[in-house]
């Protein structure tokens, strides 16, 4: 793509992705992101390898497709 959809960073203890979806509301685990990122629209907070769920690739290839 040539705009960037997502971001990637990491803390000492999870990762932060954040995630550029316009017109989605923040609703549980899909937060907004605010002044966190001014890229992105939303962040999730993963911190282990199951949070890359169904839900999640799905979050991205919305991004990915809208970008």
């Amino acid at each position: 793509r040539s705009k960037q959809f997502a971001s990637i960073h990491p803390t000492t203890s999870r990762v932060d992705l954040g995630i550029k979806l316009k017109d989605v509301p923040p609703k549980g685990r899909l937060e907004a992101a605010g002044s966190w990122n001014g890229m992105v629209t939303h962040r999730v907070r993963l911190s282990s390898v199951a949070d890359v769920d169904a839900e999640l690739k799905a979050w991205l290839k919305q991004a990915y497709d809208a970008a």
